[in-house]
């Protein structure tokens, strides 16, 4: 029950870049887009590429990455650093929780 409802809040929560997430809610939503995104390259032919797909794809992991940032206590332009440098970005997200944390 946990994972389906760090799951649901992940998908629910696409548009909002507020609030916190967890390191689990994030690792749940991860591996689930990875997870269902792979499922549906290896089901697909190169040239059914959707780029509304591949948005649904990315956004809900892009919300969670910036709730991720917030709850570890930095600066949510720490995302930008994923543009650039994508694999600088995975320690921010395993960090624990800034002390002051406040829900």
């Amino acid at each position: 029950m946990r994972i389906l409802k760090a799951l649901k809040k992940g998908i629910f929560s696409t548009f909002s870049y507020e609030g916190r997430d967890t390191r689990f809610e994030y690792g749940v939503v991860f591996i689930f887009q990875c997870l269902w995104f792979f499922g549906w390259l290896r089901l697909s032919s190169a040239e059914d590429t959707s780029i509304i797909l591949l948005l649904c794809f990315i956004l809900p992991l892009l919300a969670s990455a910036v709730r991720r940032i917030n709850d570890a206590g930095y600066s949510r332009f720490v995302i930008i650093l994923l543009v650039f440098f994508p694999y600088i970005l995975f320690p921010f997200l395993l960090l624990p929780a800034s002390v002051n944390t406040s829900k």
